[in-house]
């Protein structure tokens, strides 16, 4: 049964069981698991936002289909506003991290240089928002609960995205485009 057709117990149990599994992986496993879950949420969001038409389809998936890398979908669903700054800003960093695990062979780990410095950046779950605290404080308050670990920077900021976004589609779909005819207006030019 799909997500959205579970009742929100069932939602917390398939979360809580995958929170389970993700927190279990390799580094290489965790940064492949985590990507291709967050590209799939985009996808249903872009899903729930476009026309429905066999062009939309065309663009989401299949051979060649311009929406279906994790990059272009993210970008799609950034600029008309389905995404926020901050979250497209976590979203690029989490696909640079997974492009840093998958055309490494062997070797790599949160805490190799690359992908620690890319960790570092994350700032999905880490910024603890109080009015009176500036984003510096939000984030010295966060080493301090967390740690510096690039690993848990990592899955906190994973965890918070998949939750940010796992209903969203659910949202969006209320702003689904629908077709439309457009008027011509024809003007006479001189007269």
């Amino acid at each position: 049964m799909r997500w959205h057709k579970k009742s929100s117990d069932e939602v917390l149990q398939d979360f809580d069981a995958f929170l389970r599994e993700f927190q279990d992986e390799s580094d290489r496993g965790s940064a492949l698991l985590g990507a291709i879950l967050l590209d799939e949420r985009l996808r249903k969001i872009l899903e729930a936002f476009l026309v429905n038409s066999d062009s939309s389809k065309r663009l989401l998936s299949g051979f060649n289909a311009p929406l279906q890398s994790f990059w272009s979908r993210t970008e799609a669903a950034h600029a008309p506003g389905l995404v926020s700054d901050d979250e497209y800003d976590n979203l690029s960093l989490v696909r640079n991290i997974r492009n840093e695990f998958a055309h490494h062979s062997h070797g790599l780990t949160f805490n190799s240089e690359g992908v620690s410095s890319l960790c570092r950046n994350l700032t999905a779950g880490f910024i603890i928002k109080r009015e009176e605290a500036s984003r510096e404080e939000g984030e010295q308050e966060a080493r301090e609960v967390f740690g510096d670990s690039p690993r848990i920077r990592h899955q906190q900021a994973m965890i918070t995205l998949l939750a940010h976004l796992m209903s969203r589609a659910h949202f969006v779909e209320k702003e689904k485009r629908q077709p439309s005819d457009w008027p011509i207006v024809v003007k006479r030019i001189g007269t």
